[in-house]
């Protein structure tokens, strides 16, 4: 079955937001988990809650909202492949589909390690079983191979840009600055002051916001590097300007530019009267033109 032709119901696909909302059965363990940590500490009501990582410097930095000093904080892992597989799998299984060993590998290597690999495990779950055609066919590796540019454009259009458009004016030509090349926090300081014209005491600052907010890493190497939040291709399409004149400066000598392919290449978009929307799917992708995963 064409994987156009089938139908993006929530019903159908396990993967899509609002698929099998949770019973109260599968409720009560976790009800039961609370009451339990809240009972244990004497506290009269317990509060639960999940934040990103920017409330690191913000919330979770003021020292007059005590309440929020007063929490128990827990900071989350990326997922592993094996998380991502089960995440997969389990879903797939539970809607009556299927997946080969081959495709689920694959696909748990996209998810896995990502800084926000919960939505790459639902975007990139749901391309593949409309692919498929699930539950019908089966999952196979040409399905996910189809759904891998797919999923990775969505995430970059519904996360990293984003992300990239909320930095200051400031933070960005930073960002820009650890993208071109592994760098000492020295060195990209010097860097990114030379081209802003901040002090080095402001580019320690914004350094150590970005990495509480998880655009940068601290390497074993002791150097700064991009985590994939922000990765260089976005800031190549979204900042030409600034990952030029730091690409510039770190490239050897006759290097070749690099390839625009991470980011998941140019889209399509051929306008569709009929849905009034433009074709989301890879130039020069076969068969029909979509508007949506």
């Amino acid at each position: 079955m064409p994987a156009d032709s089938v139908p993006d119901s929530v019903e159908a696909n396990p993967f899509s937001p609002g698929f099998g909302r949770t019973p109260p059965r599968r409720r009560h363990p976790a009800h039961r988990g609370i009451q339990h940590i809240a009972g244990r500490t004497g506290l009269p009501l317990p509060f639960l809650g999940a934040g990103l990582l920017e409330m690191r410097y913000t919330l979770l930095a003021d020292t007059k909202i005590t309440f929020m000093q007063r929490c128990e904080r827990y900071e989350m892992n990326p997922l592993s492949d094996v998380d991502s597989a089960v995440g997969l799998r389990l879903p797939i299984h539970g809607a009556g589909g299927d997946i080969t060993a081959e495709a689920l590998r694959a696909a748990a290597g996209f998810v896995g390690g990502s800084g926000h690999g919960p939505y790459r495990l639902q975007v990139l779950g749901h391309t593949m079983w409309r692919m498929a055609g699930a539950p019908e066919n089966t999952i196979d590796t040409r399905a996910v191979e189809q759904s891998l540019p797919l999923a990775g454009s969505a995430v970059a259009r519904s996360i990293c840009v984003p992300a990239w458009q909320e930095l200051s004016e400031s933070a960005q030509p930073y960002l820009a600055a650890a993208g071109g090349g592994q760098l000492s926090p020295g060195e990209l300081s010097e860097r990114a002051a030379e081209r802003t014209g901040l002090s080095a005491r402001r580019t320690a600052s914004i350094r150590h916001r970005l990495v509480l907010a998880g655009y940068l890493e601290q390497r074993p190497d002791g150097s700064v590097g991009l985590t994939d939040l922000v990765p260089p291709a976005v800031i190549r399409r979204e900042a030409p300007e600034e990952h030029d004149h730091y690409a510039a400066a770190s490239a050897p000598e006759g290097a070749a530019p690099a390839s625009v392919s991470a980011y998941g290449g140019s889209l399509c978009r051929e306008w569709m009267p009929r849905a009034r929307a433009h074709c989301i799917l890879p130039a020069g992708h076969s068969g029909r033109r979509r508007s949506r995963l």
